[in-house]
């Protein structure tokens, strides 16, 4: 989704770098640019520690007047353009001193004036502020023309990083200027830097949400894009934020031509008494506060705030304190160390002074005391950086650090719960945050389509591929060569149909799948072009296929089979990708590798596997064990544990790391090309065979600690198979959990320390009741029923995908509702 300007300004590389690589990591052009996510120019992922760089300027066009650099040319905006240089005798390429000149004496300017809002009140003390420029930098030869040009691009990125600063400080702090030298303020309102557009900012709701200023961007023009998905869909914080919502008030603006109101949509009332429940900052509503009536304002106590639910608490001094005493609900709290006055911003008092006892102790005014109080949008601004809560860490309604981590998905409100009121009316934040959002995207032309949307954290946006094209390749989505400015473009809206049809899907179908991120795939990992174009894709479990149609009908982002395949090896879903017999030939090697040879004969008829030995676990029992899974693994047909799917595949990943992924995604093992081993399948759309790589039954066992005994009942594992956890663990129903994920990695903590024992069938039955109820059950324990309807829904979106070629697949999902509405 994309607000304040279309969705198609988003990088199509974004979901890639989520987790925000290092800039030493990525690829430049000749001109020092980076050929992906250039985040001088490019909408790019919230940073805490940059945040305001969603305010860089951006000059596209020459429709705005005037220049920012004190030399009359903006050197910096175009960092596909070459810095000046040239060679000298002895200090090899340098940067001509006119331009050298130029660049110094912007950055040295604009560098200063940060530093003066930073030295000065309102900037909170230690924030996060851009580095100071380093005046040497350009002031030295460089060894070849591309070291130049990278110092240049270096240059370029800090001039508008400071011009972003700049922008961001001035728009969203009121009386910024009150505390500066007038010539330090002039200089700074000189720039006009209201003149430009915002470069924007992509945010990923469920880690930002409680630091993210949805409303202060939206009201400055800041473009906002945000991964939209089924985990989203299913959370009513961000029900506001749908791209459903969104689209309706999109479509009734356009239709009426006039202001929109919750009340015009009579079928919608149950979707914004959700809204009405959140403000506009995603945090619940509550009833309104009352003051504590023993505050008193003494210089012995401590006055501290909280701003918003989950941020540590803020020491104010005594004059502020006495303004918040008449605005937001307050409690003293007596201890041993002394006496304590906590107020809660985002619980605000019935009224300002009705009611309220007078101060008690000194109230005469002082300098600090600003006499104005600023508003929320401000203070999220100014603090976010200190008390917003950062990953791993989580804060009481008190605004003190507690532990352990609740489980992810549980509100702040379940731990600590207080009364929410309701209105009438659709709350003033909640309100004001829609109106916001659809009139600034009908201005800027935002698209509400689902092909618009990023996608979620599985996935990694590939171009389709010409099926004529059978050469081999290493990548399905090959990386740029060159920069490519995004532009703003035109974008489809989704049917109405459709739309009810996911809705439906949603509210009744979103419990088959886990809304959570456990694990995803390494960003260097690469799909072989022809494996990955020209597989037959069979499903032996068909959850899987109905869980990936799910996340093809619903999750807006899902644009490729490539982001399918990779959510089914994240979640351990079991699928088989086979090859043609006609395509073995292109996976087949010129020469056979060494290992193929060293491992052929565990194709052969009647080979058997050395057991384990039973030793009662401990660290002999471990290390005979890791040995015979090195074995294994090191096996070129061992790549087939990845699609087995369950614990197998966990297994795989665990010990086997990224390398073995990626054996998988190279395509079919020496197994089958060579050795015309494996499995060999059908489907009814190819009349020729299909084969795919395959491990042993006794492979298989021993990957998870198989110790037989001459009983079968007795017979034991080190880690229970996918027959075993589907009878008995309520968490495995083909896909994994965090349910499973903590079993697993319980029994992996007891292997490394040499203390984990194989159990029978028996054994693990009971191991696995503790955490199929207490704490730590599953909400809901799926049955077939739940899958069954899944499917019946399903069908609007047609289509088989069982035995069909990928490329033949059609992604986004179609829809042909056949209901007749």
């Amino acid at each position: 989704m994309a607000l304040n300007a279309s969705a198609m300004t988003i990088p199509a590389e974004a979901m890639d770098y989520r987790s925000r690589k290092a800039d030493d990591h990525r690829a430049t052009g000749p001109t020092g640019v980076f050929l992906e996510m250039e985040w001088a120019l490019d909408t790019d992922w919230y940073d805490r520690d940059a945040s305001w760089r969603p305010f860089i300027p951006t000059k596209s066009d020459d429709s705005v007047e005037g220049t920012l650099s004190e030399s009359g040319q903006d050197w910096f905006f175009d960092l596909g353009s070459s810095i000046p240089w040239e060679q000298g005798d002895s200090e090899g390429f340098i940067i001509p001193g006119p331009t050298r000149s130029a660049i110094d004496a912007d950055l040295v300017l604009w560098s200063w004036l940060i530093d003066e809002i930073t030295t000065h009140h309102p900037f909170p003390c230690d924030s996060a502020r851009p580095r100071p420029y380093d005046q040497g930098i350009l002031f030295q030869g460089f060894s070849s023309c591309e070291e130049l040009q990278a110092a240049g691009a270096v240059a370029k990125r800090t001039a508008v990083d400071y011009l972003g600063f700049l922008t961001w400080w001035t728009v969203s702090i009121s009386r910024w200027e009150a505390d500066l030298d007038a010539p330090v303020a002039d200089q700074i309102k000189s720039l006009r830097l209201e003149r430009f557009r915002r470069r924007g900012v992509l945010v990923d709701l469920e880690q930002h949400w409680q630091e993210i200023n949805v409303t202060n961007l939206l009201r400055h023009g800041v473009p906002i894009a945000y991964p939209w998905s089924p985990s989203l869909s299913c959370s009513p914080r961000f029900r506001s934020f749908a791209p459903r919502i969104l689209q309706a008030y999109d479509e009734r603006r356009i239709s009426t031509g006039g202001e929109v109101h919750s009340t015009d949509f009579d079928d919608w009332s149950d979707e914004f008494a959700v809204i009405r429940q959140y403000d506009r900052f995603f945090q619940e509503t509550c009833v309104k506060g009352r003051p504590d009536p023993d505050v008193r304002f003494d210089d012995d106590w401590d006055y501290y705030v909280v701003d918003f639910r989950g941020w540590s608490r803020r020491r104010i001094p005594i004059s502020v304190a006495q303004e918040y005493y008449v605005l937001f609900a307050s409690t003293v709290d007596r201890e041993s160390q002394g006496t304590t006055v906590l107020f809660r911003r985002w619980e605000p008092l019935d009224n300002l002074t009705d009611g309220l006892p007078h101060f008690v102790g000194p109230t005469e005014s002082s300098e600090d005391c600003s006499s104005f109080t600023r508003s929320s949008y401000e203070i999220r601004e100014l603090h976010k950086y200190k008390h917003a809560p950062i990953p791993g860490e989580r804060f009481d309604l008190e605004g003190r650090l507690i532990l352990p981590l609740p489980l992810a998905g549980i509100p702040l409100n379940r731990m600590h719960p207080r009364k929410h009121g309701t209105r009438d009316e659709l709350s003033l934040g909640a309100g004001r945050l829609l109106r916001l959002m659809v009139s600034n995207s009908r201005q800027r032309g935002s698209g509400f389509s689902d092909s618009d949307s990023a996608s979620t954290s599985q996935s990694r946006p590939t171009s389709r591929i010409s099926s004529t094209n059978r050469s081999r390749g290493r990548s399905a989505s090959p990386r740029p060569q060159t920069y490519e400015q995004r532009r703003a473009g035109s974008t489809p809206i989704t049917p109405a149909g459709r739309q009810r049809a996911i809705a439906k899907l949603e509210e009744e179908c979103s419990m088959i799948t886990y809304h959570g991120t456990i694990w995803s795939i390494p960003p260097n990992l690469d799909w072989d072009t022809s494996f990955y174009r020209d597989s037959i894709l069979l499903f032996p479990d068909n959850r899987t296929l109905t869980r990936l149609r799910y996340w093809a009908a619903c999750d807006p982002g899902i644009s490729s089979m490539r982001q399918l395949l990779e959510l089914a090896i994240s979640r351990n879903m079991k699928f088989i990708m086979a090859t043609s017999m006609s395509d073995l030939k292109t996976f087949k090697p010129i020469t056979t590798p060494e290992l193929s040879e060293l491992t052929k004969r565990t194709y052969e008829t009647g080979f058997q596997e050395e057991h384990l030995k039973d030793i009662n676990g401990g660290a002999a029992f471990r290390d005979q064990y890791m040995g015979k899974l090195a074995d294994i693994l090191r096996r070129p047909q061992a790549r087939a544990l990845i699609s087995m799917g369950g614990p197998t595949a966990w297994i795989a990943k665990r010990y086997g790391g990224p390398p073995m992924i990626q054996r998988f995604m190279d395509g079919p093992s020496t197994q089958v090309t060579v050795h015309h081993r494996g499995a060999v399948t059908s489907s009814p759309f190819y009349d020729e065979p299909l084969f795919h790589d395959q491990i042993s039954a006794q492979e298989e066992n021993l990957v998870h600690g198989f110790v037989p005994a001459e009983n079968p009942e007795h017979h034991r594992w080190l880690f229970p198979t996918t027959e075993i956890m589907e009878d008995y663990c309520n968490h495995w129903r083909g896909e994994w959990t965090q349910g499973c994920d903590l079993i697993f990695h319980n029994i992996a903590k007891g292997l490394d320390r040499g203390t984990a024992k194989p159990l029978t069938r028996k054994g693990w039955k009971a191991y696995l009741h503790s955490p199929n109820h207490g704490t730590r059950r599953p909400a809901i324990v799926l049955t077939n029923s739940h899958f069954t309807r899944t499917d019946e829904l399903l069908r609007d979106f047609p289509g088989g995908w069982h035995g069909r070629r990928i490329a033949d697949i059609p992604i986004p999902i179609p829809f042909d509702s056949l209901d007749g509405n």
